[in-house]
């Protein structure tokens, strides 16, 4: 919190334009889910309500998810290098922080396509594994199967999530490339591993907790406008805009924070690191 009070322009303010800016195009790509004849009424409801829920309907809001994974990590990276020169230097510019983390971003953008694919692998992985033993075995034997797979798979992630923390601060700050930080965030990780995992698992249930909070008026004005056909999928103008600053004012909230907290638990496991005569 100091170090968003401090610097609220190049964290908080930032944070919110750029969540604005996003909202207000996802509201435009999703005015054909709006009730009427634009809804695709010869569509299948039950295909259209998936892929509607997985962000692929309409077609413009996946260009929306892109522009939103590209816009979040520039602020990623402000944000984490106005955090780590907190400890010096009080406050930082936008501009300043901007010079320094403007060279990173397509590095920051190819970690980022890294992370996917660390969280993704085992998940396929349980994935392909329990659609082959669901072929040679029975309905109950597939249904425990796969949910020992997808539950091993879950913890999986969890175990290298915080690896995954602190490579995106340590590839701005150290100036890395993308698999250089995550080898390095990795040996980074291992002196005190449970008590940094423990503060990276509070600190994503808590935010995620806030953020749920925030948007539950919002969520719940949205479902009491939305069309009274069943049809998850289609919406009304009002169910739109509610759901829509349900999520900017979540993201609001938790993002910056978010930000901040993930270079600081950077910064302090290095310095733990260096303590112990640990150089990764």
């Amino acid at each position: 919190m100091g170090v968003i009070r401090a610097n609220p322009t190049p964290t908080l303010v930032l944070a919110a334009v750029s969540v604005g800016t996003i909202a207000g195009l996802g509201v435009l790509a999703r005015l054909p889910l709006l009730s009427g004849e634009r809804v695709a009424p010869d569509a299948d409801r039950d295909i259209r309500q998936v892929v509607v829920t997985l962000g692929f309907y309409p077609a413009s809001t996946m260009l929306v998810t892109l522009v939103w994974m590209l816009a979040s990590v520039g602020v990623t990276a402000i944000g984490s290098i106005v955090a780590h020169r907190y400890a010096t230097d009080r406050t930082t510019s936008l501009r300043r922080a901007w010079a320094d983390a403007r060279p990173r971003l397509a590095a920051a953008v190819g970690l980022g396509v890294l992370d996917v694919v660390v969280v993704l692998t085992p998940i396929v992985f349980a994935a392909a594994a329990a659609i082959g033993l669901a072929v040679r075995t029975g309905p109950d034997v597939a249904r425990f199967t796969t949910t020992v797979l997808f539950t091993l798979a879950g913890l999986a992630v969890l175990a290298v999530l915080p690896t995954l923390v602190i490579a995106g601060p340590m590839l701005v700050i150290e100036k890395l490339r993308p698999v250089d930080a995550l080898w390095r965030a990795a040996a980074l990780q291992r002196t005190g591993y449970w008590r940094l995992w423990r503060r990276v698992i509070c600190t994503y249930l808590v935010l995620t907790v806030v953020s749920t909070l925030v948007a539950l008026p919002f969520s719940l004005a949205a479902n009491a406008t939305r069309p009274a056909d069943g049809d998850v999928a289609a919406q009304t103008l009002a169910s739109l805009l509610f759901s829509t600053s349900g999520w900017v004012l979540g993201q609001i909230v938790v993002l910056p924070f978010l930000i901040v907290t993930n270079a600081l638990l950077y910064s302090d496991q290095r310095l733990r690191a260096q303590a112990a005569g640990v150089t990764p």
